[in-house]
């Protein structure tokens, strides 16, 4: 998505800069009242989300403790169970519940189990309060059975349709990495949780921008819980995600074109305020200076509990296993939820920090002077920098989040979102790699200083339900306006020639050099802007119980007025049908998913560029076995990519381009989540992907795309001890392998990235107040090179402490 983003934010040639927003906010905590041993409320609208009915509570233990990591259980007879566990704070709360009378189950190893009638009735909430005849100590002495659950498999979301979707309902396939999967493999950045994806290679740009390489394009996390964030993630720490979501192949069709590729788009989750006091802290050091602050801190700022506030926070500090780089970030993002009563809630987020580091390369030119036949025989010592510590990027930005969810009837609800960033950089600094022999090489910069972008984006949407005879629609009916603009100073000059990269410890950039240059340049200056209206719904139609279809359509009016303005229309289609064998068990699927991308230009004739198209088949089966233990999403896809503008052949159009560009990639995935045993937990995924030119410029004729590794495998076992003296030990393994692929600027593949298998392995110990673990990263010391020709970190050993309160 490098070309992809080009246009827009054009960080793979320049840059913008550093603001940061400085949040003074006051925690309160307030006492609650003994709840009754049960409690089932009245039902209550659903505000934020409509259909169909939703069980939500709170437990708490006989010392008013919550009542965390216990199994909850609905059941209707022998046609319908729903599993989850309260989370930490107590809290649990099960979706997509069809009316009707069910049985309400509470189980813990060494405790009468509880259990209880109520009734679920579509677009209401039912909320159920829970009391154990258990203290908080007697609690953590029983065997939760929460640990007999697939927890690394929670793929119910509100955002990928922009309605709440079963995803055995969502002809899309898409992918989960949830908290409860990062905990388990004690992640400390965006990399390490993006690894769990299924058919992808998780790559990072110069400026420390992290994407997924996933069905032959590159996919950013641009969405941040349903709507754009203007920003990538350049400083995006985990420390705020409740779970990342992968929508899988293009998505224009609801989400538009600056925000989705054809590989698709990521979607991020961010934590959500609850009704009581509590939080966790923790810290994480290791190798190679790794030094990193943790804070969540959590409370309800009246004794109603209308007004909630959660904050979260983090500084992360890191050297590198070379002689030279580091990096230093910090970010704040508070979360406040207003609820006005209970059919209109409002909330706010904000989102700041700052990134300072060292900069990263991109190798690519010149490949044609070397004799290496494979990117690891470049002779540039794996531990040596080429860059130093003298020279430091600073970047800062700032997201706000506002949004106002409403009821309108039992069928309809409102919402409302706005999304602003802002983003400064004060300096960045791209360093492109040019050999020129296979012992010498030159360094080219650009360096921007002062850039500048923002984006706003104002999103309306309705969700409701019709019927037309025995027939259900759930109806999605969006507005969207999304601005962007970006300026910034640069300058593009020669920093060294023949530079013997061979020799450890001779490669330091000088600052000073480098704003000298700058200084005594005319600097060039970039500026562009524009703007996207949209509208779009999507009907899903249950025919039958077994059998839903899904249709959604986009209409799409671009305008980018600077610097060479143009405007362009587009309309976005996407189809799917799935067809139930087994209810709530078995999903055959096939969808139709369309992308596009508007072109500047016109061609030898003066006919205007008309958007890229590109446009998905795909056919598989989900499953969800065993009350929820094992689901899988078997699929073929076959994205055809066209209307791509090249060169023009006809040697009279000399200077021209032609707009008959073609490009496939086709493949298969295979994801699994499994809990066969209590306390076992795996997830694993293998993606095969076939990526060619079919109408291409002579020169690329038989090459293939850059960075499409043809095979991905991902792997993660996880055992907890169930019982004894070491109850709460975990022990965990996981693997990355990605096969052969080609850097980034190696359109003509000159120098393959070889192959890399990277084994993970964990232990911890976790307790209701507390974990402690240990991490090892490339566990064997595997030597590999990301797409930019990064030589990429071996072994790493860390450690993890936190303290919940």
């Amino acid at each position: 998505m490098r070309k992809f983003m080009g246009r827009r934010i054009s960080f793979r040639k320049f840059s913008l800069t550093v603001a940061c927003l400085f949040c003074f906010l006051g925690l309160t905590a307030s006492a609650t009242n003994s709840p009754a041993p049960f409690h089932i409320s009245a039902t209550v609208p659903l505000i934020a989300r409509d259909t169909p009915g939703t069980v939500r509570g709170k437990i708490v233990t006989s010392d008013e403790k919550p009542g965390a990591y216990v199994t909850v259980r609905l059941v209707q007879a022998k046609t319908f169970r729903k599993t989850t566990v309260s989370d930490e704070h107590g809290l649990f709360e099960i979706r997509n519940v069809p009316d009707g009378d069910y049985t309400i189950e509470i189980s813990l190893v060494g405790a009468s189990p509880v259990s209880r009638s109520i009734s679920i009735k579509g677009n209401y909430v039912t909320e159920v309060d829970l009391r154990l005849n258990l203290t908080a100590k007697q609690l953590q002495e029983v065997v939760v059975t929460g640990d007999r659950i697939n927890k690394f498999a929670s793929k119910e979301s509100d955002y990928v349709a922009k309605m709440p979707l079963k995803d055995l309902e969502n002809p899309q396939v898409t992918a989960v990495v949830t908290k409860e999967l990062m905990k388990d493999q004690l992640v400390t950045d965006i990399q390490g949780a993006l690894q769990n994806t299924a058919g992808g290679s998780v790559q990072q740009n110069p400026d420390r921008t992290v994407y997924i390489m996933m069905r032959g394009f590159e996919a950013y996390g641009l969405l941040r819980n349903g709507i754009s964030t203007g920003q990538i993630f350049d400083n995006i720490d985990p420390v705020n995600i409740e779970r990342l979501e992968i929508l899988k192949g293009p998505s224009a069709t609801l989400f538009g074109t600056s925000i989705s590729s054809y590989g698709g788009v990521i979607n991020r989750v961010t934590k959500k305020p609850y009704d009581h006091f509590g939080g966790e802290i923790g810290y994480a050091g290791g190798q190679w200076g790794l030094s990193r602050f943790t804070m969540d801190i959590n409370t309800a700022l009246d004794t109603a509990k209308t007004a909630l506030l959660r904050v979260n926070a983090a500084v992360h500090d890191e050297g590198s296993f070379q002689d030279a780089g580091s990096q230093n970030s910090w970010i704040i993002a508070p979360s406040l939820l207003y609820k006005v009563n209970d059919r209109f809630s409002l909330s706010l987020d904000v989102e700041a920090g700052r990134n300072n580091s060292v900069p990263l390369f991109e190798s690519g030119f010149g490949f044609q002077s070397l004799t290496a036949t494979k990117y690891s025989d470049i002779r540039i010592p794996y531990n040596s920098s080429l860059i130093g510590n003298d020279t430091r990027d600073h970047i800062g930005s700032v997201n706000v989040f506002a949004g106002a969810d409403y009821k309108l009837s039992d069928k309809w609800v409102s919402h409302t979102i706005y999304a602003f960033n802002q983003q400064l950089r004060d300096a960045y600094n791209l360093v492109f790699l040019n050999f020129t022999s296979d012992t010498t090489l030159s360094r080219l910069v650009s360096a921007t200083r002062s850039g500048r972008v923002e984006a706003y984006d104002l999103q309306q949407n309705f969700n409701g339900q019709v019927k037309t005879g025995a027939i259900k629609h759930r109806l999605l009916l969006g507005f969207d306006y999304y601005s962007y603009k970006i300026a910034y100073p640069y300058a593009y000059f020669v920093y060294d020639n023949n530079l013997n990269f061979t020799q450890p410890g001779t490669a330091n950039m000088s600052s000073e050099s480098i704003n000298s240059t700058i200084a005594g340049s005319t600097l060039l200056h970039y500026s562009s802007s524009e703007y996207t209206l949209a509208a779009y719904a999507t009907d899903v139609i249950n025919f039958t119980d077994n059998l839903i279809g899904m249709a959604a359509v986009r209409l799409d009016h671009f305008a980018a007025p600077d610097p060479n303005g143009y405007k362009q229309n587009a309309v976005s289609p996407k189809f799917g049908l799935i067809y139930q064998p087994v209810k709530n068990i078995v999903s055959l699927f096939v969808n139709y998913l369309n992308g596009f991308q508007n072109q500047s230009g016109s061609d030898f004739f003066h006919h205007a560029f008309k958007p890229q198209q590109a446009n998905q088949w795909e056919e598989g089966v989900k499953l969800d076995l065993f009350d929820g233990k094992l689901s899988s999403t078997v699929s073929y896809y076959d994205i055809l990519l066209k209307d791509i503008v090249r060169p023009d052949p006809n040697p009279s159009h000399q200077g021209s381009s032609i707009q008959d560009g073609t490009q496939r990639s086709k493949g298969f995935e295979v994801e699994l989540t499994a809990n066969p045993l209590p306390g076992l937990n795996l997830v694993a995924g293998y993606g095969y992907n076939e990526n060619v030119y079919v109408t291409v410029d002579t020169s690329l004729k038989g090459k293939s795309p850059v960075e499409s590794p043809r095979n991905s495998i991902n792997e993660w076992i996880s055992y907890k001890i169930q019982r004894g003296r070491l109850k709460g030990l975990i022990f965990g393994f996981g693997m990355n392998f990605v096969s052969m692929m080609y850097s980034y600027l190696d359109q003509y593949n000159k120098v393959p990235l070889p192959s890399y298998a990277i084994l993970r392995a964990t232990i911890s110990y976790d307790q209701p107040k507390y974990s402690v673990g240990l991490r090892v990263n490339n566990l064997a010391s595997q030597k590999y090179w990301n797409t930019n020709g990064e030589a990429q970190a071996p072994r790493q050993i860390s450690g993890v402490l936190s303290f919940r309160f």
